[in-house]
């Protein structure tokens, strides 16, 4: 099965080409309008289904799905990362795109075609991928360890656990260290201050001084950098720490 993809993230372009490649697709990614169009309309190279990102194109004045109709292209397209949601899922939502949008439940094999946008939802949705894809949510940059040649959602999902049972096993760690330890992984990638550190604690009815925050986290920090198989760290800028994970590359 061929599936065109067309991102202007080249480095999502290459995750997908990576994950569906492994996965047996014929993936054809492309980088610029010119290139991607003539393919369109080369029928020996008809795609199965058109991946795309929703910032391609001024929806305001292009539609994606009266040109491939005027051209004679009846392949099924779906934007990866619509904003736009319809349904209660992206599988539902793209399946609706593909019946009501483009009018092809009686030309193309839904079922067919759902592996494929169940595998899609379950890497655009992944929580290591889904910051760095715009409209999923603010973009962050792709984590390093995410540019190596060969990138598949299973590749990804070995990054998931951060190991703070292990690391707390490890280093003999008191349950007040290890709760607030939990605390910040669980707001990884927000920069936090003391203040909103305490208003955490509240919400669980825990009540904690200014001081105490300020050495316990002094305390947890130092033992991080000391563990030589840590997955995460907790950096301080400023007023401001942030739980962050990370990868040894050379394990």
């Amino acid at each position: 099965m061929r599936l065109y993809i067309f991102s202007t993230q080249a480095e999502i372009n290459s995750i997908f080409h990576d994950h569906f490649s492994e996965k047996g697709y014929l993936c054809v990614t492309f980088n610029g309008f010119e290139e991607f169009f003539k393919s369109l309309q080369q029928s020996s190279a008809a795609p199965e289904l058109i991946i795309l990102d929703y910032l391609l194109y001024n929806h305001e004045i292009f539609n994606i799905y009266d040109y491939l109709k005027n051209k004679g292209c009846n392949y099924p397209c779906i934007f990866y990362n619509d904003p736009c949601l319809t349904r209660s899922s992206r599988l539902l939502h793209w399946q609706a795109q593909i019946n009501i949008l483009q009018n092809l439940n009686n030309t193309i094999n839904l079922k067919k075609l759902e592996p494929i946008l169940s595998d899609l939802q379950t890497l655009v949705e992944n929580k290591q991928i889904a910051p760095s894809i715009y409209l999923m949510q603010e973009p962050l940059p792709l984590p390093k360890e995410f540019l190596n040649p060969k990138i598949t959602l299973e590749y990804i999902k070995q990054f998931e656990e951060d190991g703070l049972e292990d690391f707390k096993i490890r280093n003999n760690l008191p349950e007040s260290l290890f709760y607030l330890l939990k605390l910040m992984q669980q707001n990884e990638a927000i920069k936090l201050n003391i203040q909103d550190i305490q208003k955490l604690y509240k919400k669980d009815n825990k009540d904690i001084s200014e001081s105490s925050l300020y050495v316990m986290l002094s305390r947890l920090r130092n033992i991080i950098i000391a563990d030589k198989n840590k997955k995460f760290i907790i950096s301080k800028e400023g007023e401001y720490y942030n739980f962050i994970k990370f990868i040894h590359l050379d394990d």
